[in-house]
């Protein structure tokens, strides 16, 4: 995938995942809200389109229906390389049309699903078409791991891991910044205190957090650069010059999430007086750090092995 596209993908990611971030605003649950995409607008769309007449009704189910049979679609697609775990796409259709009717018809969930399907019944039924999904896609990659090669699988992996940056930093990261501040200001008692530095200093929390992901996000496409160029020539000056563009993206950005985060747990220290909410943990991006010691380590092993092929060349 070239990097432009790429770059368009993940900037609509952090969109959609901002957008459902958002919804803390307004007291919802971003992954509540994100279980149920697409199907509770979808649903509102079917059911207008069904109530506005015997037409409406018949254009409702044919869409309801058309979807619902995508993964059956792309099961008979498979048929020439169909593998045991495809067989999880035959439960997934009826789940989809599951969820989709039940989205159309919100009244049938505390029938179907008890009271808690009453109160949260399309995240239920979108959570389980989401997860059969997600291990059908998931069991598939690691049935056919032996037989793709490994370059593939390496591009796969670091492409997934940028969906998961851009999920961390405009989903799960925004979200809790929303929850933060909306626990600060419904626990706020005290007539006249401000909020405005306790917030400011919130979202300061979750700057160091985004740059820290966006600089994983900038490590990621020297890594899949270097994986471009070994995969033409492993021991090349072009393979070579990226592993190094690597590691000096890795050491720096490093050294810029350690200093963020350790500059923040000070000013939070220094300011914990006036402040109505304080982290009382380290902030330490323990999975940041670990992906790009990773870089760190895969770069100066092919710098390495670099100057060991030339040493043994000249020796011959």
């Amino acid at each position: 995938m070239k990097r432009k596209k790429l770059l368009i993908l993940l900037a609509l990611e952090a969109l959609i995942c901002a957008a459902l971030a958002a919804a803390q605003i307004n007291g919802g649950h971003w992954l509540s809200t994100f279980l149920a995409f697409p199907f509770a607008p979808l649903g509102r769309l079917l059911r207008f389109l069904s109530l506005s007449g015997r037409l409406g009704d018949i254009l409702a189910w044919l869409v309801c229906i058309g979807l619902s049979l995508l993964p059956l679609g792309l099961l008979w697609r498979l048929r020439g390389d169909r593998l045991w775990v495809d067989a999880l796409l035959a439960p997934g259709s009826i789940l989809l049309f599951l969820a989709l009717y039940l989205a159309v018809n919100p009244a049938l969930a505390s029938r179907w699903l008890g009271p808690v399907g009453a109160m949260m019944g399309v995240e239920l039924m979108g959570g389980a078409v989401y997860s059969v999904l997600f291990t059908w896609a998931l069991l598939r990659l690691v049935t056919r791991m032996e037989a793709a090669e490994v370059w593939a699988l390496g591009r796969w992996l670091l492409l997934s891991l940028g969906v998961v940056f851009i999920l961390a930093a405009f989903g799960s990261g925004l979200a809790e910044l929303m929850d933060q501040i909306n626990a600060v200001r419904s626990g706020n008692t005290a007539p006249g205190q401000p909020l405005g530095l306790t917030t400011a200093v919130l979202c300061l929390g979750y700057g160091t957090e985004l740059l820290s992901w966006l600089l994983d996000l900038w490590v990621l496409f020297a890594a899949l650069t270097l994986l471009d160029e070994v995969q033409r020539d492993k021991t090349g000056e072009a393979a070579v010059s990226a592993a190094s563009e690597l590691y000096r993206r890795g050491r720096l950005s490093l050294s810029v999430s350690l200093t963020a985060a350790l500059v923040f747990d000070l000013l939070q220290l220094l300011l914990s007086r006036w402040l109505l909410r304080v982290h009382t943990t380290l902030r330490l991006p323990v999975f940041s750090v670990a992906f790009l010691l990773l870089m760190l380590i895969l770069s100066r092993l092919l710098r390495e092995n670099k100057t060991l092929r030339d040493d043994n060349d000249l020796f011959i």
